[in-house]
């Protein structure tokens, strides 16, 4: 996994963000809630090849038997291989493999059934699952326009407290993918019927969390996964963060005195340790900076 970045940023409304300031609480939603409908909301796809699998697979049993496997057995497949290596041996290379294809190949006539039994399982667990989103950038136009009210909101940066256990240390970034991610591969595959490695692993589901179409890798997201909450019947929930954790606020170029008076406000009471700014827009490129300065100046 790549370096966390030093902060990670909340795009959010003018009322969003007055109601995570008053309530010093974020929150976290299950994928119905996102705006793409195919977040945390598709099955892995299986590619191999029967007959590759087949002799890949039965060349790691005969390498476990033989003691020549470089891991210990990871499935109950490894264990029984482990088990009666002495007698398999007896049988011989030849015979032993022509023994263990039998097998290998009534396995892979069923692994599209088990495949989506795995994958609507999985779904029924993701469908559950509360994600907080956020970024490592906070000077996206596209975000402040979409997230944060068409810049008249604001973006929150948090960072991790080294004297709190603050879920921030958790957070993993979204992998944006021009394809829906593999379940397993022909190797892969292999290595589960040879004991070698749980194919179907239930830390496949971070993969799920963590996908999302090439489309949105303008959002350089990252997120964080509490499982179904403390709340696990609703769609969303409202945890509490420490103030410590808040270190910045930046306003958004088109601001209302109005919302800038309330957050100084908030901020004063709560967050004194925070930093205020406002964007700016550069005249002579797409960009913008943030300022101290002039918080009251909006861009028109």
């Amino acid at each position: 996994m790549p370096q966390q970045p030093a902060a990670f940023y909340k795009y959010v409304t003018s009322a969003s963000a007055l109601a995570i300031l008053g309530n010093e609480s974020l929150k976290w939603s299950r994928p119905s809630c996102f705006n793409d409908p195919f977040d945390m909301n598709f099955d892995l796809r299986a590619d191999y090849d029967h007959e590759e699998v087949l002799v890949l697979a039965t060349d790691r049993c005969w390498a476990r038997v033989s003691g020549r496997a470089a891991n210990p057995p990871q499935n109950e497949m490894g264990r029984l291989l482990t088990r009666f290596s002495d007698h398999f041996l007896s049988m011989g290379e030849h015979n032993f493999r022509d023994h263990i294809a039998v097998g290998i190949r009534e396995s892979l006539v069923g692994l599209p059934g088990l495949t989506e039994r795995f994958c609507r399982d999985i779904r029924e667990d993701m469908a559950r699952t509360k994600i907080l989103c956020l970024s490592e950038i906070n000077d996206s136009l596209l975000m402040w326009s979409h997230y944060a009210e068409d810049h008249r909101g604001a973006v929150l940066e948090f960072k991790d407290h080294p004297d709190l256990d603050s879920p921030y240390k958790e957070a993993f970034p979204v992998d944006y993918l021009e394809q829906v991610p593999m379940i397993a591969t022909t190797t892969a595959i292999a290595a589960m019927f040879a004991g070698d490695e749980n194919a179907f692993d239930r830390r496949i589901t971070r993969n799920i969390i963590a996908a999302k179409a090439s489309a949105w890798s303008y959002e350089q997201e990252w997120r964080i996964a509490t499982g179904a909450g403390r709340n696990p019947n609703d769609d969303f929930e409202f945890a509490p963060f420490d103030p410590r954790e808040l270190t910045a606020i930046y306003l958004g170029c088109r601001a209302t005195p109005q919302f800038v008076d309330k957050v100084k406000a908030l901020a004063d009471a709560k967050y004194p340790h925070a930093a205020l700014s406002r964007a700016v827009l550069a005249r002579d490129r797409w960009k913008m900076a943030f300022t101290q300065q002039s918080l009251y100046e909006t861009a028109e």
